[in-house]
């Protein structure tokens, strides 16, 4: 799960960088994010990028929810928001990399394309539990069932989890992600 190295070069300074998220697309969001920090260094609104106050930066980062591992109730669950289409592809070709099959505990809210977001993800997981969430704009429970064929349905996120063997991954929404981050248990 670990994110691995990146090289770059920017005005005659390059650095390999170990990146601190997993997941391919990590790369691009660094690239962007060095990119933007470059030209305010250029503008004069930040001191210049030194190779090592970057890795300093990003060992110290870190993103709950964003393929991130967390415990519940002594079982380890991987969590990634993957909250809009883009989001659920690039999950899709994180999954694509793994030596396992993760089973799916998915909600979203009702203006996401669920039915695009599963075509997305069933093939790379294992069973399929939806759950509502607790939001007055939460997708309904029949729309979620419908778009994950065969998927079983749980009253919550915590009895959801309940329904699935390991590995699990909650994905979906952002909501769904922080209400099972106020159950985790620290690691």
């Amino acid at each position: 799960m670990g994110g691995g190295r990146v090289s770059m070069s920017w005005e005659g300074r390059s650095s390999n960088i170990r990146m601190p998220l997993p997941g391919a697309f990590q790369s691009d969001n660094l690239e962007l994010a060095l990119a933007l920090a470059l030209e305010a260094a250029n503008a004069g609104w930040v001191s210049p990028l030194e190779p090592s106050r970057i890795q300093v930066a990003l060992d110290g980062m870190s993103w709950p929810g964003r393929l991130s591992v967390h415990r519940f109730k002594g079982r380890e669950v991987l969590m990634d928001c993957a909250h809009n289409l883009e989001a659920a592809r690039a999950l899709a070709e994180h999954l694509n990399t793994l030596d396992c099959r993760y089973n799916l505990l998915f909600s979203c809210l009702d203006d996401k394309p669920v039915e695009a977001m599963a075509e997305v993800l069933e093939g790379c997981v294992g069973d399929v539990v939806v759950c509502p969430l607790d939001d007055e704009r939460a997708m309904p429970l029949e729309r979620l069932a419908a778009a994950f064929a065969g998927a079983e349905v749980a009253e919550d996120p915590q009895s959801g989890l309940e329904c699935l063997s390991d590995p699990v991954l909650a994905a979906g929404s952002i909501r769904l992600v922080g209400a099972l981050l106020a159950l985790a248990e620290t690691l």
